[in-house]
């Protein structure tokens, strides 16, 4: 797989706290950097949990879209950001599995890929998280999740929680891009006679055109608007959201950094003054993993070349410590 890179483990580096000693207190100190053909060497250890994490390197498909690029360095830019954050649970698997490249414009090569590696991941019972890249992602994570579960679980149904300010849902007309995974992914559930379970977190009316607003009612697409996602409005869509995980065996998590406002996420492809806010996305991220059908995660579209003072690196940097956190308790 030329495409893919294992990543050094000298980019989990950090200063350590002089009083640690031998102790373990943060995550640079924790990460171990396993090649995915090693991954069954890496196997022995009990653990209160095993996370993956694995890249996906990818713009071309926010270039297709039209995007503003650079989100291809992301991953590795959320790895310093994960690096010197506290390590509250000691006893934890946490692997970093590597990068999946994209060669130019070879956005499906890079896909492919990417659902590849998933397998193993997932049927070894890792909570994957995958650091994108473009929202291109969802469609590899997608295929990558549907291998396991016809594998390992065909029966199982998955829905899809999605927090964005875009539906993503438009009609590949020419090529596949960074706007149209979830409308692949309704055509592979047709296909394949499989239930499309999709519910979107922080929908923007100025950045939907009314068309996608009438395909996603047209399909039974559950969302709140960005100004319904607010905390005093968490107990409605607690209900809705619990609701809609009753239905389903597992949860795709996914998070697009576009639907924080630009004041806490300045650096993504489409950057908005309006928005979702951090302690809204963590009390969702809590009602997910109570549920007990966490099956995967994603980050897309953080552009480390538009952000300020690492400040959207941060933030998803944050989020993911969250799940990790909250996974572990």
């Amino acid at each position: 797989m030329n495409a893919y890179q294992p990543t050094p483990q000298t980019l989990w580096h950090c200063r350590t706290d002089p009083e640690a000693g031998s102790r373990k207190l943060q995550w640079h100190q924790q990460v171990q950097c396993v090649p995915i053909s090693e991954i069954d060497n890496h196997q022995t250890r009990e653990a209160v949990a095993k996370f993956a994490f694995l890249g996906y390197a990818c713009e071309a498909g926010v270039a297709r879209n039209n995007g503003r690029i650079g989100t291809k360095e992301a991953p590795d830019t959320i790895r310093k950001q994960l690096a010197k954050l506290a390590l509250n649970h000691p006893n934890l698997w946490l692997h970093d599995f590597g990068n999946l490249h994209c060669d130019g414009d070879q956005m499906e090569s890079a896909q492919e890929n990417t659902a590849a590696i998933l397998l193993p991941l997932l049927s070894r019972k890792y909570l994957p998280i995958l650091l994108g890249g473009g929202h291109d992602i969802a469609w590899a994570h997608f295929l990558g999740i549907t291998h396991f579960l016809e594998k390992n679980h065909p029966e199982k149904t998955v829905g899809i929680i999605n927090l964005d300010a875009h539906f993503d849902l438009r009609k590949p007309v020419q090529f596949a891009h960074s706007g149209t995974p979830f409308y692949q992914i309704k055509e592979w559930c047709d296909t394949h006679r499989k239930p499309f379970h999709y519910m979107c977190l922080g929908i923007q009316q100025a950045s939907n055109s009314p068309l996608l607003f009438e395909r996603a009612a047209a399909w039974q697409v559950a969302y709140h608007d960005h100004t319904t996602c607010q905390l005093s409005n968490m107990e409605n869509i607690q209900k809705e959201l619990t609701n809609f995980m009753m239905k389903v065996d597992f949860i795709y998590l996914t998070i697009d950094m576009d639907a924080f406002s630009s004041a806490f996420a300045p650096g993504v492809s489409a950057a908005s003054p309006l928005g979702i806010t951090p302690e809204f996305a963590i009390g969702i991220l809590q009602i997910v993993q109570k549920s007990g059908k966490l099956l995967s995660v994603d980050l897309a579209e953080l552009n480390p070349s538009f952000d300020r003072d690492n400040q959207t690196a941060s933030l998803a940097a944050r989020l993911i410590h969250t799940i990790v956190h909250h996974s572990a308790c």
